[in-house]
């Protein structure tokens, strides 16, 4: 057991005062885990600004779907209208009446 608690505190894992025994941590690189939050974060970054990109083209998508169904319509009610005013105009002529 104290070689144990020898080695801990020679990683500076414990610490030892008297009959005391205190927890530190782990060691860690810390440089080491900067540099690896740094490009993680960057990942991310990147990640989020190609979404962005990818949500700016469905939008612009949308606007144009949603323009080409007005316009269908709009052409579809115009077609109507001609077709019963063409109707109404020739049967209206020379509709075989009596005079």
């Amino acid at each position: 057991v104290y070689d144990a608690l020898n080695v801990l505190m020679a990683m500076d894992i414990i610490s030892k005062e008297k009959k005391e025994i205190t927890w530190k941590g782990l060691p860690s690189n810390t440089h080491h885990d900067i540099e690896m939050l740094q490009r993680e974060r960057a990942h991310r970054m990147a990640e989020v600004q190609r979404k962005r990109d990818c949500l700016q083209e469905l939008l612009v998508q949308n606007v144009c779907f949603r323009n080409l169904m007005r316009r269908n319509r709009n052409r579809e009610v115009m077609e109507a209208v001609e077709r019963d005013t063409t109707a109404s105009s020739s049967s209206g002529r020379g509709g075989g009446g009596v005079g």
